[in-house]
């Protein structure tokens, strides 16, 4: 969406959402990463109702918010299943403990080619793109002319809308960005 449109309102809501259907530490953990600071009094809300650590809240995509990144694909990596546990793909047997959930704001911000750097999210991609439920949820909001231009060509972009089929919630936006599927 465009500046103003709702999407930080947007994120802090899903949020809450999240906190208010799972029970802190065992069932949902959290980790921020707020280029902005719009989801601070949320995040602070999720830390003290135990959903979130403060080491989690990031307010840039600054070297440990990168350093987050890699800890969260290498435990996205040591939950993929073996070749035993397929038979059984809907009990999810390689993966216990509490769901994930990563929320970023801005995420332009962190794209391949961003000012930011150049790979802050890409870390991310290849443990999706294996096709396994390993525990992760990635909630992201952006600008609508980021989207725009960067869906074919950025690899974050592309992977969880192309080929992992992510939804998209478009908010609003200028006519003059085309469309946007």
């Amino acid at each position: 969406g465009d500046s103003g449109s709702g999407i930080s309102t947007t994120l802090a809501s899903h949020m809450n959402a999240v906190a208010n259907a799972n029970q802190p530490g065992t069932e949902a953990i959290m980790m921020v990463i707020d280029a902005g600071t719009a989801l601070y009094p949320t995040a602070k809300r999720m830390i003290k109702q135990g959903f979130m650590k403060p080491s989690m809240y990031f307010p840039a995509f600054n070297d440990d918010a990168r350093e987050a990144i890699a800890k969260m694909t290498a435990h996205m990596e040591n939950h993929r299943p073996g070749v035993e546990q397929l038979e059984n793909r809907e009990a999810r047997p390689w993966y216990t403990g509490p769901e994930v959930y990563i929320y970023i704001d801005r995420a332009h911000l962190g794209l391949d080619g961003s000012p930011a750097d150049p790979s802050s999210l890409a870390g991310l991609v290849e443990p999706l793109k294996q096709g396994f439920d390993l525990g992760v949820h990635i909630i992201t909001g952006m600008s609508a002319a980021t989207y725009a231009t960067q869906r074919v060509t950025n690899k974050f972009i592309k992977t969880m809308t192309e080929e992992l089929s992510s939804p998209v919630l478009a908010l609003s936006a200028g006519s003059g960005l085309g469309p946007f599927m």
